[in-house]
């Protein structure tokens, strides 16, 4: 039905759609997929009709060179689904369409019964059956909704927050354990000297600073950790950056 869309591009919106961040879009990413031939054009068109800090925020990033610093951009979902119509393409209306889509399947997700304990052998027995069905249902409808993806291959085993070293393994990258990773982070603008994230990348819900005491030492110990989303975010970078991760059969 969407034609147009890769299944990479599908995959990547429906990570946007499930994220928790407030600026969840890339604009790197948004100014081709609705069909702008040119990211000057495209970003004109974004300061022209947006406010920032309320419908998109830019980052400035230093070079290790020392030379110009490098932006990027990321949109809110509601102002990347304005983008969209504002293309005025039919890739962008495309692109909006199957946004709304995947919104709507999300919320019948979400809207699914909460489980109750049963009281009596025969609700217990309704309820198995209820469940089995259930079960046929959403497995089919992840099989056909959701296309398996690099990117989901790497990060679905993760869940909750994690180190660094943590980070490394999951996203099985050849050369890019925890130290290599985290010169990677510095030089990006990531993390600071001191291994903890900048506050744009916290406040975007991708790092926190996990502080604990330690009681021989009498004194606190800090560790940067990652979320799911800083996950991902991690490896969209590290691919900029030409790294891939191992092939997952």
């Amino acid at each position: 039905m969407y034609i147009s869309i890769s299944e990479q591009e599908q995959s990547a919106i429906k990570v946007i759609v499930q994220s928790q961040v407030e600026f969840p879009v890339d604009f790197d990413d948004a100014w081709q997929w609705v069909g702008y031939s040119r990211k000057d054009s495209a970003k004109d068109a974004l300061i022209r009709n947006f406010e920032e800090e309320v419908d998109f925020s830019g980052i400035h990033r230093k070079t290790p060179s020392g030379g110009r610093p490098s932006e990027r951009i990321y949109l809110t979902i509601d102002c990347f689904k304005q983008f969209c119509m504002m293309a005025g393409t039919e890739r962008g209306k495309e692109v909006r369409k199957y946004f709304l889509q995947c919104e709507k399947e999300l919320k019948e997700i979400k809207a699914q019964p909460q489980f109750q304990v049963p009281t009596s052998l025969p609700e217990a027995l309704r309820m198995a059956a209820d469940l089995a069905e259930q079960k046929v249902l959403l497995e089919t409808k992840v099989a056909v909704m959701e296309p398996k993806v690099e990117v989901y291959d790497q990060t679905m085993g993760a869940s909750g927050w994690l180190t660094f070293a943590e980070v490394s393994k999951v996203l099985n990258i050849p050369g890019m354990g925890r130290n290599n990773l985290i010169k990677f982070l510095r030089m990006s603008g990531i993390i600071n000297g001191k291994n903890e994230a900048y506050q744009t990348y916290v406040d975007r819900g991708y790092f926190k600073l996990k502080v604990t005491f330690v009681q021989h030492l009498n004194s606190n110990t800090s560790q940067t950790m990652t979320s799911p989303a800083g996950l991902e975010f991690i490896l969209k970078e590290l691919k900029k950056g030409g790294y891939q991760p191992r092939s997952v059969n």
